[in-house]
C-alpha cells in the first residue's frame, strides 16, 4: 500500500516504483465520507517515441509519429500533447509614451513577439492488436490548416505516450465515440461509459473513469515556418 499526499486542486503525488509483476488498484476516501476503488490493473510500461515528425500535405501541417515494443507487449496506445508557439503581431510598436512627462521615446524592449500554449483535447489512440508486429507507423497527432497563426513563426509540440491494456482502451474508444463521433445519422450510437471504478458506499452510484498504472515516454518537435 502506498499512499499519495494531497498537492491541492485535486493533484496527488508519491514517490515509489511500482513492480511490473504486480497489479494495483486506487482506493478513494471523499470528503463526504464516500468510498470508491479501482479493478486491479497490470503495469504497462510505454516503450519510447521513435520518432516525431511532419508532413506537408496542400498546406496543412499533418504531425504523426512512429513507435514500437519489439517485446510485442504493449499494442495499444494513447496519446495527449502541450503545445507552445510564437506569433508577432500584426503590427510592430516603434514608440512608447511616458505618462509621467509626456513624452514619446523609442522602445528599447520589443513587445510585438508573443507567446501562446495549448494542450490537446482530443481523444488519440492507437492500436497494432491486428498486426503481427507491435509496430504503429505514422499514427496522426495533430493537424495545423493551411495559414494558422501557430506556425507563422515557431511551432514545438511535447506529445506523451501511454501504454494501455485492453480494457482501458476500449474504455477510450468509447469515449471517444461518445464525445467525438457523434453529429451524423452513420457515427455510432451514444453508450454508457463506466470504466473500473466502482462506489463501495453506494453501489447504485454510477462512477465515470478508469485507472491505469505505468509509465509514459515523451517526444519534442519543433517546426520553424
Amino acid at each position: 500500500t502506498y499512499p499519495l499526499n494531497d498537492n491541492g486542486l485535486g493533484n496527488y503525488s508519491g514517490y515509489y516504483s511500482l513492480n511490473t509483476a504486480n497489479k494495483y488498484r486506487l482506493h478513494i476516501h471523499t470528503s463526504d465520507n464516500k468510498e470508491y476503488l479501482s479493478d486491479f490493473v497490470p503495469v504497462k510500461i510505454a516503450p519510447p517515441i521513435d520518432n516525431l515528425d511532419w508532413k506537408l500535405n496542400n498546406g496543412n501541417v499533418n504531425i504523426f509519429l512512429n513507435t514500437h515494443d519489439p517485446n510485442n507487449s504493449t499494442r495499444f496506445y494513447r496519446w495527449q500533447y502541450e503545445e507552445t508557439w510564437e506569433f508577432h503581431s500584426q503590427y510592430y510598436s516603434y514608440y512608447q509614451y511616458n505618462p509621467v512627462d509626456s513624452t514619446v521615446t523609442s522602445r528599447t524592449v520589443p513587445v510585438f513577439v508573443c507567446y501562446r500554449s495549448d494542450n490537446s483535447t482530443a481523444i488519440i489512440l492507437g492500436s497494432s492488436a491486428k498486426l503481427q508486429q507491435d509496430i504503429i507507423h505514422e499514427a496522426p497527432v495533430a493537424a495545423i490548416p493551411n495559414h494558422d497563426r501557430k506556425i507563422s513563426v515557431l511551432y514545438s509540440i511535447l506529445v506523451t505516450q501511454y501504454a494501455l491494456d485492453s480494457a482501458g482502451y476500449n474504455y477510450w474508444s468509447a469515449m471517444k465515440n461518445n464525445t467525438e463521433n457523434v453529429g451524423s445519422i452513420f457515427d455510432s450510437q451514444p453508450n454508457q461509459t463506466v470504466g473500473n471504478i466502482h462506489c463501495l458506499s453506494d453501489s447504485t452510484e454510477t462512477v465515470i473513469g478508469y485507472v491505469g498504472a505505468g509509465t509514459s515516454s515523451q517526444s519534442r518537435l519543433f517546426i520553424a515556418n
